[in-house]
């Protein structure tokens, strides 16, 4: 009986002894997965940040575009009026 209860007292030492490991290893993996989400996370907002970086260029560039484009146009225009009114001068 004594020995009996001395390996039934080694048996749940050993298995709480084995389980304590587990537990810390699992402890380190999910640290690790943790870690590899925590620079998943700092790499989607550094895209995310340059994103927004570009799309702020961009409308600043549309912006641009649209007010030389303006300016073009105003200069085309004049030119073409001051074209027809040297056409009209020469043929008077």
């Amino acid at each position: 009986m004594i020995f009996f209860l001395v390996g039934l007292i080694l048996a749940l030492f050993f298995s709480s002894l084995y389980l304590n490991y587990d537990f810390y290893k699992q402890k380190k993996l999910f640290k690790s997965k943790m870690l590899l989400l925590e620079n998943t996370f700092e790499e989607q907002n550094q895209t995310k940040v340059n994103y927004k970086s570009n799309i702020e260029i961009m409308n600043m560039l549309e912006q641009n575009m649209k007010r030389n484009t303006k300016i073009v146009h105003n200069e085309i225009y004049n030119l073409n009026f001051e074209l027809f009114e040297i056409a009209i001068q020469k043929k008077s």
